[in-house]
């Protein structure tokens, strides 16, 4: 017989196959993770990957709600000053950025950002002019007025 007979590899087949599976599960469940990764990772390696697994860092889930008609956002309520969001622009075909809402408001106090100006962030699909964007135009104006009036 060889070393490693038919029923030895069946077993250890079964064995990957289960630390795939747990892996996967726990890489999604607990810590959400690519499960089909994790399972690779599992099947593979075994107890390394689910050591490794739990050496990482939990990944935060994005959360993305599209305002309905029942859950409407406020027009108050601005959409965009996630602490998270960072902001680019082109000035002179040069990118600048990431920055706050808030610098991004310094810039358009300075000048340096108009309405023409373009800007990206990771809700946009695509680089936009910033009078495309009515809600952050409106933002940017009201900061650039209140200046004005406390000046």
């Amino acid at each position: 017989m060889s070393p490693l007979d038919m029923p030895s590899m069946k077993t250890m087949l079964l064995c990957s196959l289960c630390m795939g599976g747990i892996t996967s599960f726990i890489a999604h469940r607990y810590r959400n993770r690519k499960p089909l990764s994790w399972f690779i990772f599992g099947f593979c390696f075994g107890c390394l990957a689910l050591i490794a697994l739990f050496l990482l860092p939990k990944l935060q889930k994005e959360k993305l709600a599209l305002a309905t008609d029942s859950l409407a956002i406020p027009a108050s309520t601005p959409v965009y000053e996630s602490p998270q969001e960072l902001w680019y622009f082109l000035q002179e075909d040069k990118q600048i950025g990431p920055i706050s809402f808030a610098r991004l408001q310094n810039y358009y106090l300075e000048g340096l950002l108009k309405p023409s100006s373009y800007v990206w962030n990771e809700t946009l699909s695509d680089w936009k002019k910033l009078e495309e964007l009515p809600q952050q135009l409106q933002a940017l104006e009201e900061s650039s007025s209140l200046d004005k009036t406390t000046s």
